[in-house]
């Protein structure tokens, strides 16, 4: 009764249908010395993945027949066993295999382990290649790009500007050039003449000057005997005021009214071509801050400017150098066709510190001059006065010998001494203030002494300093770049396949998308994330190449 009551709990099994046999076909590729690895730093592009079979032949492994039907091995336990002894299979470091019946797609994997299982037999642990499997599936889409290598024709001075942080070390001088400002002229202003008649105001660069200018190159023979001259003819007119400035301006100034077509200047600085000998591979060095042009007023103000932000021909820097007199000289330079502007007065730099100088002022000869009218009626009244009092000295005497008048011809001998001892007094006070002018020593007017030394050492100008870094800085940067590209940081179609070697990609939160396994697709998106270097040469990790 119980066996009975038993078999109603049996449950029937369902019924399978006939099972049809198949034969081992799993295809199986042993490598040894593939040049890319697990980390993904590194990883060789290919077209499809028959281009990449086909490449790999130069790696694998002497083929068994051992390897040829194999059971199907299951993309999940990524372990399989080897008719190879321990020691012959630790070189293998990369497989291929088919299970073919069932898929047409070859699984490409890194062999991460070598188990020892018997002494002809070893088990090699798999792990997925994420790349090689699946980049060529996948779609690649416009994303945010860090760094990567722009195609060689668009590497342009210029051409990439965004700033790297990347230590420059202390600049050099690839060159040096000086602007002299040549032909210096001693000028002077007047505001009249000897005659005493004023000069006409005029408008010079603008502004208006109420004197005359004069002046004389000092490349003349006779400049200095000109200009003590005109000093010497001021003086002797007593209108040495008049002169009421004395500098030395250059040619370029003087100009302004000698002759207009004349005053001004251009220079021309070219860019550097190497770094302490060293060139460089990649343009980007031929920018700020690896190179640039500082240029100095010897004033105390410099400037700099860069080369890639230049117009003229091979981003040569082109300067104007202009002179004005508007009153007193200044020497303006200031860059033409640089940062799209024709001629950029905004970054110019001024020279004003011209010597100003002195002049004498010989008291003696300019008090005679302006006092000879007073001067000359002062002698004229002492004199009558000395010549009166002695006429009627005499008729006083000659009433009193006669007889006739005797208090009168003493009154008159009275007034009449006196007269003369005050015209005496007179002139003996003239010619005493005449001496006292006379051992004053002259005055000093205008500037004896410039602050402006730069004019005795012929540094009143531009000068022009070509500088760059070291070559061991340049060397660096430019490794730099050759390995890593430049910095792109926006949204564009990053570039694989722009360089004939290798090209560097890094990007943000790149959003490739395809047919693929989800959380492969994660890992892929992570290499990228991170940054990987394709290689489009199976000699993957020679930097020495050319990378045109």
């Amino acid at each position: 009764m119980g066996g009975v009551e038993a078999a109603h709990y049996m449950i029937n099994m369902p019924l399978q249908g006939d099972i049809i046999p198949r034969s081992p076909q799993t295809q199986l590729r042993l490598y040894s010395g593939v040049p890319w690895d697990n980390s993904y730093q590194h990883v060789r592009l290919y077209n499809n993945h028959s281009d990449l079979l086909s490449h790999l032949e130069q790696w694998r492994v002497t083929p068994s027949a051992q390897l040829d039907n194999l059971a199907p091995i299951r993309v999940g336990d990524y372990e399989v066993r080897v008719p190879f002894t321990e020691m012959s299979a630790l070189n293998i470091n990369y497989v291929a295999f088919l299970n073919a019946g069932l898929t047409n797609e070859w699984v490409f994997c890194f062999v991460t382990d070598v188990k020892w299982r018997s002494e002809n037999t070893t088990t090699l642990s798999l792990e997925l290649d994420v790349f090689q499997n699946n980049f060529y599936s996948v779609n690649v889409k416009p994303c945010f790009v860090e760094y990567h290598h722009i195609p060689k024709s668009e590497d342009v001075i210029g051409g990439n500007l965004f700033p790297v942080n990347m230590e420059t070390g202390e600049p050099v001088v690839y060159d040096y050039t000086f602007y002299g400002l040549t032909n210096w002229h001693i000028c002077a202003y007047a505001t009249e003449g000897t005659t005493g008649k004023d000069f006409e105001g005029k408008i010079c660069n603008n502004v208006y000057r109420a004197a005359s200018l004069w002046h004389v190159a000092i490349s003349e023979g006779d400049a200095e005997q000109q200009a003590n001259a005109l000093i010497s003819t001021y003086n002797d007119a007593g209108k040495i005021d008049a002169i009421i400035a004395l500098f030395m301006a250059p040619e370029l100034c003087v100009n302004v009214v000698a002759d207009p077509g004349h005053s001004e200047d251009e220079k021309i600085i070219p860019m550097p071509t190497n770094f302490e000998g060293y060139v460089p591979k990649n343009n980007k060095l031929f920018s700020y801050p690896w190179c640039y042009l500082m240029v100095d007023n010897n004033e105390g103000g410099s400037n700099i400017y860069r080369f890639e932000l230049s117009q003229g021909a091979n981003h040569r820097l082109e300067f104007v150098v202009q002179g004005a007199l508007a009153t007193l000289p200044q020497v303006i330079c200031f860059p033409r066709s640089y940062k799209n502007n024709s001629l950029n007065y905004d970054e110019a730099l001024i020279v004003n510190g011209f010597p100003q100088c002195g002049y004498s002022s010989d008291t003696f000869r300019a008090w005679i001059a302006q006092n000879k009218s007073t001067i000359a009626l002062t002698a004229f009244n002492s004199a009558t006065d000395i010549i009166g009092g002695g006429f009627k000295q005499i008729a006083g005497t000659a009433a009193v010998a006669t007889g006739v008048g005797t208090l009168a011809g003493v009154g008159m001998v009275g007034q009449g001494g006196s007269q003369m001892s005050q015209g005496i007094d007179s002139a003996k006070s003239l010619i005493a203030e005449i001496m006292d002018k006379h051992r004053l020593p002259a005055t000093s007017r205008g500037k004896a002494l410039s602050e402006n030394i730069n004019a005795a050492i012929n540094l009143t100008s531009y000068s022009f300093y070509t500088m760059t870094c070291k070559r061991e800085f340049a060397e660096v940067a430019d490794s730099f770049f050759t390995t890593y590209g430049y910095p792109i940081n926006r949204v564009v179609m990053p570039n694989l396949r722009s360089r004939s070697s290798w090209n560097y990609v890094k990007t943000m939160d790149c959003g490739f998308t395809g047919r693929v396994d989800l959380a492969q697709l994660k890992e892929l998106r992570k290499i990228f994330d991170t940054g990987v270097t394709l290689w489009h040469t199976d000699d993957v990790g020679n930097y020495g190449l050319n990378n045109n």
